[in-house]
């Protein structure tokens, strides 16, 4: 679904290249998003992930990701 938002975002503005957060899933504009090295677990197929701003700020501030034990 995140996707769909995504293209139907790059359609309007095409000028304006979205992203999508690693963390938390949002759209977010590729000149305001930070790239990150990517996790050695995550399941994504590139050496590089972007981050939002909001979550940029979060990981700066001390928060931690906390996946919950199963």
């Amino acid at each position: 679904m995140q996707e769909d938002i995504l293209g139907t975002r790059r359609a309007a503005m095409p000028a304006a290249i979205f992203v999508q957060c690693v963390r938390c899933g949002k759209a977010t504009p590729r000149s305001e998003a930070k790239i990150v090295t990517a996790d050695v677990l995550s399941e994504s197929h590139s050496d590089f992930e972007y981050l939002c701003r909001d979550c940029q700020k979060a990981i700066e501030m001390g928060e931690q990701d906390l996946t919950p034990e199963s």
